[in-house]
């Protein structure tokens, strides 16, 4: 299997929707929430990241700006939400592959702390935690 990682592009969009959607069980939300997120100024689009094996997008991370306030500061910190691999493709290492490629670009691009945000009973937020 000879999976590519690349940035999302346009022609995605749709693709991207039905990974989500799939991934998180039929559900509107995941896939809503990338669609609410592209339409801010938190949207990075080099942290939007697809898994693509011949020519299908098996899998899709999103990485984007947030604020977290310390009394009167702001830290511009990336948040991790989400990340979605159609249920054929998991637990082969996909997830693992755009999560690596995600942190890198952050790094590249000068972001130094990424949070994760998910429900902990989700398979990703046990491997991270445990």
């Amino acid at each position: 299997m000879s999976i590519i990682i690349r940035s999302e592009i346009e022609s995605d969009h749709t693709q991207v929707h039905d990974v989500n959607w799939v991934a998180f069980g039929n559900r509107e939300d995941e896939a809503t929430l990338v669609e609410r997120i592209r339409n801010t100024p938190n949207f990075v689009p080099q942290l939007s990241i697809v898994a693509e094996l011949d020519g299908e997008i098996v899998g899709h991370l999103l990485l984007s700006k947030a604020e977290v306030v310390d009394d009167n500061n702001l830290h511009e910190v990336i948040v991790l939400a989400p990340i979605a691999v159609k249920p054929d493709y998991q637990k082969q290492g996909i997830g693992k592959q755009l999560i690596y490629e995600g942190l890198n670009r952050c790094k590249e691009l000068g972001f130094y702390i990424v949070l994760l945000i998910g429900h902990p009973s989700r398979p990703l937020m046990k491997t991270l935690f445990a």
